[in-house]
């Protein structure tokens, strides 16, 4: 039988409750067999006193540098029953495990002895840390030991980002084997590491963490010889992912009694009354079962099959006019998708009434960030939208705060293409949409500002979104109907012939625009690659000279988008950044929560805000200057009693005066 973990003389047991079955056992008899003939490097000691742990934690004193990593029963840092099993510290050539919940170690060490001999070592700001995914190690260490760790200065996991964003997998033992010819020592993990023999844990923990250290000394020396990576790398991304960590640490707090008695009854009343819409033409079909609904449709009622008995977005925009039950399908897939997105999982992420999202600063290869458990990115910000977003909700005696960039991948259009025309009108301040309008189709100002769902405004709209993405007039003329149909309209909707005339209008009245995409893709079939403003690379030597054409075209989209995209996305961490130490060297009592797209959410005490509103401006204006572009930066700030619900005028008065 496994032996209950054992601690320290005089230390409580944190892992009581650790589970007496030994977790997968095909893994285990696979480790149990592999131990037999497994050699133990030198250089790997795992640790069996206190002793020990004094002597790791002077070495990483007297160098001044480590890399660690920790072991855990899971991956959700946030539940009560999350554990770290191991630590793992490579200094000095020499790697440490520390057993924390090992069920064959003879002595387990816990919470007070990390505290009291390490706990110094991890807080330091001066003894330098190498990790990989270190964000999740923080956590680890914190919820684990109580400690809060400083000084992490480089993560192998976004390093390799940053220098190869289309390589499949980011994860350590990959980049140990293609970078430094290392063995693959991969093996399952099944959450149950603390119930592994102890020699092959040794083996793999020692491998992590020496591997660690040796990866980020490799990539160190591959930034540095690339100086604008180098800065992307230390001057952003590290402390990004520090805020980051403070975001993710903190969770958003979530409101129980409003799921329960307006969104979830909210969104299931307009679900059922959109599916009855359906149902009422088609019969008792499910709309969302393709063949059911293929056959309702071309079958039943006889539409014209212009897709190859296709229903999805595309293909009903094709058929929109045929008949009225199209528009009742697309107005019911919206709540369809919002229902089983949001308002069926959102609970199952709630711990302790806060929901905690992950977000990962290597989301994707443009250099935004991804957001999971849940992805609040796919959450829209119009129609339904708003009825999620009111159940994120600020602490007690709070308000959100949030600071959002105005159109800023069009404003980075109008830097990057220098288009007169266009820069001229962000420089206006009139509305860029009205305005595009007035310059393709030559509408009033006057007309398209009144009516701002006047179908030529929709049009410009969509080009304007759509030009950086590679829109051609087939998929403007899709996107615009769509809309168009959820508006009601009943005229505007466009052809072939006039979505192919309104791509060339834009062209017209933004000339420098096409000649610049025109030259990212050159410049992408010439060197490989492409840059942001900041110097983040796209590498797209591959696909963009494939001689399949559909290949080609992708990457030559990509390369019109990545600069737009990616620029993007750096400035929104560059002002997350200097925006939170404008916080920091104030002592605001601003505590940052998400980054989600283009925006900022912070949790401010409301009564401190009433009397300090004067710093929104002044951190507006950080974030506006973060990255100067030759076009004015618009940023929206508002002040939420919840996301999505603003405090008027009127509040702030009736607050100051109570």
């Amino acid at each position: 039988m496994p032996r209950k973990p054992k601690v320290a003389e005089g230390q409580v047991a944190l892992f009581d409750d650790l589970p007496s079955h030994e977790g997968d056992i095909k893994v285990l008899k696979s480790l149990r067999e592999r131990e037999r003939t497994a050699v133990v490097p030198d250089n790997f000691h795992f640790v069996t006193s206190i002793d020990q742990i004094r002597e790791c934690a002077q070495a990483c004193r007297d160098t001044g540098l480590f890399s660690f990593d920790t072991e855990t029963t899971g991956l959700h840092w946030y539940k009560p029953e999350f554990r770290v099993v191991a630590t793992g510290i490579f200094v000095a050539n020499e790697a440490y495990i520390i057993p924390n919940g090992m069920i064959y170690a003879e002595q387990n060490f816990d919470r007070g002895v990390m505290q009291d001999e390490l706990g110094d070592v991890f807080s330091s700001e001066t003894i330098k840390k190498y990790v990989a995914n270190g964000k999740f190690d923080q956590h680890a260490i914190r919820r684990t030991f109580g400690l809060e760790v400083g000084g992490i200065v480089h993560d192998d996991v976004i390093a390799s980002w940053l220098l190869d964003e289309n390589l499949l997998d980011h994860g350590l033992e990959d980049n140990l084997s293609l970078y430094l010819g290392w063995p693959d020592y991969k093996i399952k993990q099944d959450g149950k590491f603390g119930n592994w023999p102890l020699k092959m844990a040794t083996i793999y923990l020692g491998k992590d963490v020496e591997g660690t250290f040796a990866l980020a000394e490799f990539q160190r020396a591959h930034l540095k010889a690339q100086p604008k990576l180098w800065s992307l790398m230390y001057d952003v991304e590290m402390p990004h992912a520090q805020l980051l960590y403070e975001g993710e640490k903190q969770g958003v707090q979530w409101d129980w009694d409003y799921y329960k008695t307006v969104m979830y009854p909210t969104i299931e009343d307009e679900y059922q009354k959109a599916l009855k819409k359906v149902t009422d033409v088609l019969g008792d079909i499910n709309p969302g079962s393709p063949q059911q609904l293929a056959s309702a449709l071309f079958d039943g009622l006889h539409i014209p099959d212009l897709s190859n008995r296709s229903t999805d977005k595309r293909a009903l925009a094709k058929i929109q006019n045929e008949h009225p039950v199209i528009p009742l399908i697309t107005n019911w897939r919206k709540y369809d998708t919002i229902r089983k997105l949001f308002v069926k999982k959102l609970p199952t992420f709630v711990e302790n009434g806060r929901i905690y999202c992950s977000l990962k600063p290597i989301g994707a290869v443009s250099g935004r960030l991804s957001c999971s458990q849940p992805n609040l990115q796919q959450l829209p910000k119009q129609a339904i939208g708003p009825v999620i977003r009111r159940g994120f909700v600020p602490s007690p005696g709070c308000a959100l705060v949030t600071f959002d960039y105005s159109q800023i991948e069009l404003r980075i259009l109008a830097h990057l293409s220098g288009d007169e025309a266009m820069i001229a009108g962000f420089m206006s301040g009139e509305d860029f949409h009205s305005m595009t309008a007035h310059n393709m189709f030559g509408i009033s100002l006057e007309a398209l500002e009144a009516d701002k769902d006047m179908p030529p405004r929709i049009t410009a709209k969509n080009v304007n979104f759509g030009i950086p993405y590679g829109i051609g007039a087939p998929k403007l003329m899709d996107t615009v109907n769509i809309r168009l149909q959820e508006l009601g309209a009943t005229e505007g909707f466009l052809t072939e012939v006039t979505s192919q005339a309104a791509v060339k209008a834009y062209f017209k009245a933004y000339k420098r625009v096409k000649t610049w995409i025109d030259g990212s893709k050159l410049l992408a079939h010439q060197q490989g690659y492409v840059e942001t403003i900041l110097g983040r690379k796209r590498r797209l030597h591959k696909p963009i000279n494939n001689p399949d054409r559909k290949f080609a075209s992708m990457a030559e989209r990509q390369a019109v988008n990545s600069p737009i995209q990616g620029s993007s996305a750096d400035m929104i961490k560059v002002a997350a950044i200097k925006v939170s130490k404008k916080i920091k060297d104030e002592h605001w009592p601003f505590q940052f929560l998400l980054s989600i797209h283009d925006e900022l959410v912070f949790e401010v005490p409301l009564a401190w805000l009433q009397k300090n509103r004067h710093t929104l401006d002044e951190l507006a204006d950080i974030m506006a200057n973060a990255v100067p572009l030759r076009v004015p930066i618009k940023v929206s700030v508002d002040v939420l009693t919840r996301w999505g619900d603003k405090i008027t005028d009127d509040d702030w008065e009736d607050d100051e005066a109570a």
